[in-house]
């Protein structure tokens, strides 16, 4: 009897003594997440003619490092720029994202997608009302035959602006004028002082007191070409281990071949350098079977106004 009393007290001074008392659940880590201080901004107010940044500042909200797996946007438009791809807890992260407008026009919004190696992802939009202050009839303009003398070209502005300053590359120069409501900007080539180059660009570049930042005006210019080349990619394949490339002078000038380089030493090429009006390349490849090369032929000539030639080569062997 004694022993029975003795086990019932036993059994509820224990009772009491975990009264009240519970087991604490371990915690638990949050799993990494992106937060980010704002996930719309609007430009407001743009031209179209000069790209706009904002930065956004992302943060690591978890308790484990955050990995950026993707950075995707909506539009071509719209690219984002970050420093590192790896967050670590806490951690703040800059992200810059820059709309370029040259090709919207009114209320447009765009987004820039960011992806955690975990899935984890957050969305970020840009907003902007893209309005012409004034209207130009052309932002590209070409100068073909550039190697002649040509009359200036042309483009309106409507409404007539001020102009406060034009700054033209070399060998472009550029004037404008103001009549009856329209300004007209004079763009001209000087072709004395065109580069050995066959192509080229140059801008000019408009400052008004209607813009924040100079417009600018895409000039090109090309000369007529010196010669003909034919084939213009030279495709081997199959049984074919050789071919040719056949460059003639299009206005009768004796010319000679200075110098021909390439990439890919299972290409033997061969060329003839003596003065002519028509000049062969040979091309043939060495080696057995299971041939793959994708090369340029770099080719010198001694034209002043057209030093250099290229030409692809592809050669697919089995």
């Amino acid at each position: 009897m004694i022993l029975r009393l003795l086990w019932i007290g036993v059994v509820v001074l224990l009772g009491h003594a975990t009264e009240g008392t519970s087991i604490a659940a371990s915690p638990q880590p949050s799993l990494p997440g992106f937060s980010a201080d704002e996930s719309i901004f609007d430009f407001g107010v743009i031209s179209p003619w000069a790209p706009v940044s904002h930065t956004f500042t992302l943060r690591n909200a978890g308790d484990a490092p955050l990995t950026i797996a993707d950075i995707s946007s909506s539009c071509s438009c719209t690219t984002a720029d970050v420093q590192k791809r790896s967050i670590a807890p806490g951690e703040s992260l800059p992200l810059t994202v820059t709309l370029d407008p040259s090709d919207l026009e009114g209320t447009v919004e765009r987004t820039v997608t960011l992806k955690a190696g975990n899935d984890a992802q957050t969305v970020l939009r840009l907003r902007a009302s893209v309005v012409e202050p004034f209207h130009i009839s052309s932002r590209s303009i070409t100068f073909d035959h550039a190697e002649t003398t040509a009359p200036p070209q042309e483009i309106e502005i409507e409404p007539a602006i001020r102009i406060a300053s034009i700054d033209a590359e070399s060998p472009i120069t550029a004037h404008a004028t103001n009549d009856a409501g329209v300004t007209r900007l004079f763009i001209q080539l000087h072709s004395e002082h065109l580069p050995a180059e066959r192509r080229g660009v140059a801008f000019v570049r408009i400052s008004t007191d209607q813009t924040s930042t100079p417009v600018p005006i895409r000039v090109a210019w090309e000369r007529t070409p010196l010669f003909r080349i034919a084939p213009r990619q030279l495709v081997l394949d199959g049984d074919a281990r050789s071919g040719k490339i056949t460059i003639e002078s299009l206005d009768g000038t004796n010319f000679r071949i200075t110098g021909v380089t390439n990439t890919d030493k299972r290409l033997d090429v061969r060329s003839s350098r003596h003065q002519q009006k028509t000049a062969t390349i040979t091309i043939h490849i060495r080696g057995s079977h299971g041939i793959r090369v994708r090369d340029t032929l770099v080719i010198s000539t001694d034209r002043v106004e057209q030093p250099e030639l290229r030409v692809p080569i592809l050669a697919l062997i089995p």
